[in-house]
């Protein structure tokens, strides 16, 4: 009779009951699964070939030469933490090992480095998938299944933290420190006191390995310490010096160069801070504060709709005063204020927030599940609009699309060699990532590798060089000394000079509209050449700069570490006259 009572007492709704450790054990292997293949389709986009042999993606070959060039735990460079570098190289060690990675006299250095970066790659995949499976095991315990498993489809399919899962960068795998450590703040909150030591030992490791991956991880111990001071007050001063304590170890296991090398770690978190504060060249130059840009960033990371039912869903758990919000508020807070005051507002930057707008999102859904069935149709509305928004033009699906098709770097330099191959083609600015690869090294680290290696290896392309050397961004005497056949212009290199007002730039593009036309347009797999019949039928002179302002806004993504996937490349034609 007893059993019987106990069974009709369970929850009839699958979502309402509670599962077994069992059950959540495949739930959550599942969503890894799913979340890791996903992650694995256009992962190869823009990895070094025989054509162009660096990534276009602007860090990945520092990163990737940084960690496999360098002794071990010791690399010279502190820009951020080395655990993400540690484990490149270990992965990458395991590549030349095991045959997946080319070595050998014989095999040519591009395809060293690209199995080098796809690799460093996969690991920043299985980060972005481990983490999605976190945030659903956090779920679980704090609220329903359905809740559980909604939050993390909305991190699974999440646009910016999808398409970085993607690169050999160590944002993603900072992200899944983050999200194990929430998972321990809350297991200190809910753990029986004999139990609380060995919690906090373990999630002070955890925030100084965070800590030793991005630096602003150590922000963690602010929520740490709250969740201390909320479930064991008696027992704070011990248990926070234990944190604390293992912390320090933590962050000295990642990034071990603070003591073996503590002049150039020194050296290099100094510049980090500058560089923050003075902002990244013209990239975020008059663009508002990064308390209003960094919602963009959240937006474009995490989707407008499910963004806007985390914060309710966050902002419900406040108003029912769940313990645990409160530790995962005030790392948000602090850390949106420490990016938010920052001149440099990436996309990436936004990612440590994720796994807490998914916990947000997922207890708003399993709450309002618990509701009636009115609540339950609502909660269906909320779910299809994010739903479809993994198909709106920044969502999964277009992103994901983007990273298959041939990019219109490679598009153009196919095209400037089937049509212009013997003709003179002039560049705006120093050579890099944007640049289309008529020659293989657009990739090189440092600006005057790369233009002494364009010199060297294609002599058809020109950079005006002024007689005392000192070269500058969109000097207009490209144009009216050199006067070249073609000139190639990116979005990177027109949007932030249109968006300032740089006087050389306007400049150049006021000699541009005397004297050039566009002429093809590359983005999305395309190629759109403009007809011999369209060029002498619209000889009167148009402002060029709108046009091309308009060129590079109606295309996507437009955000700076967005836009890597797929950059808009338009290629002027000097006109018959």
């Amino acid at each position: 009779m007893e059993k019987s009572e106990k069974i009709e007492s369970q929850p009839l709704d699958l979502f309402l009951r509670p599962p077994s450790k069992r059950a959540t054990a495949i739930w959550a292997i599942s969503f890894f699964v799913v979340a890791f293949a996903i992650r694995l389709i256009g992962i190869g986009w823009g990895l070094p070939n025989e054509a162009r042999h660096q990534s276009l993606h602007p860090d990945e070959t520092i990163n990737v030469l940084v960690a496999n060039e360098r002794p071990w735990f010791t690399p010279g460079f502190y820009n951020y933490g080395t655990l993400f570098f540690t484990l490149t190289k270990a992965s990458g060690e395991m590549g030349k090992t095991y045959g997946w990675i080319q070595v050998g006299e014989s095999v040519e250095s591009w395809q060293t480095l690209g199995g080098l970066t796809a690799t460093s790659r996969i690991v920043s995949a299985l980060a972005g998938a481990a983490t999605v499976a976190i945030v659903f095991l956090l779920l679980v315990w704090i609220t329903n299944l359905l809740g559980a498993a909604v939050g993390s489809i909305a991190l699974l399919v999440a646009p910016g933290h999808l398409v970085h899962s993607r690169f050999a960068t160590p944002d993603v795998f900072a992200t899944l420190l983050v999200a194990v450590a929430a998972v321990l703040i809350w297991r200190i909150m809910v753990a029986e006191p004999e139990r609380k030591t060995k919690v906090a030992i373990v999630l002070g490791l955890v925030i100084g390995l965070a800590a030793g991956t991005k630096y602003t991880g150590g922000l963690l111990l602010l929520s740490a310490w709250l969740a201390v001071w909320i479930s064991a007050r008696e027992a704070f001063l011990r248990l926070a010096g234990l944190i604390l304590t293992a912390t320090l170890i933590g962050f000295f296991i990642a990034t071990p160069g603070v003591l073996l090398e503590s002049g150039a770690f020194f050296r290099d978190f100094r510049y980090e801070l500058a560089h923050s504060a003075e902002g990244h060249g013209l990239v975020f130059a008059n663009t508002p504060t990064g308390l209003l840009y960094h919602i963009v960033n959240l937006a474009t990371a995490f989707g407008m709709f499910a963004l806007v039912l985390s914060v309710i869903g966050l902002g419900m758990a406040v108003y029912k005063k769940e313990k645990w919000i409160f530790p995962f508020l005030l790392f948000c807070i602090a850390y949106y204020v420490v990016i938010g005051r920052a001149e440099v507002k990436f996309v990436r930057y936004v990612f440590p927030l994720l796994p807490f707008l998914a916990v947000g999102f997922g207890y708003l859904v399993g709450k309002l599940h618990e509701r009636s069935i009115s609540w339950r149709i609502v909660n269906i509305l909320a779910i299809l609009a994010v739903g479809f928004s993994i198909r709106a033009e920044n969502g999964a699906i277009p992103l994901t699309t983007l990273m298959m098709v041939e990019d219109p770097r490679d598009m153009t330099a196919k095209w400037i060699r089937d049509n212009a191959a013997n003709e003179s083609v002039g560049l705006v600015t120093d050579p890099w990532f944007y640049t289309p690869p008529l020659f293989p090294d657009t990739g090189l680290p440092g600006a005057n590798a790369r233009l002494s290696a364009m010199f060297e290896e294609n002599r058809q392309l020109i950079r005006y060089i002024p007689p005392d050397g000192l070269r500058k961004e969109w000097d207009p005497r490209l144009i009216t000394e050199l006067s070249p056949s073609w000139i190639i212009v990116s979005s990177f290199e027109f949007v932030d000079h249109d968006r300032v007002n740089q006087p050389d730039f306007i400049s150049s593009m006021e000699a541009l509209s005397q004297s050039y036309e566009i002429y093809v347009v590359a983005w999305g797999g395309k190629i759109l050449q403009k007809s011999e019949d369209q060029s002498e039928s619209n000889q009167e002179k148009i402002d060029l700069r709108k046009a091309m302002r308009e060129l590079f806004r109606e295309r996507y993504p437009q955000l700076h570490d967005m836009m890597y996937i797929q950059p808009t490349v338009c290629v002027l034609r000097k006109k018959a006259d």
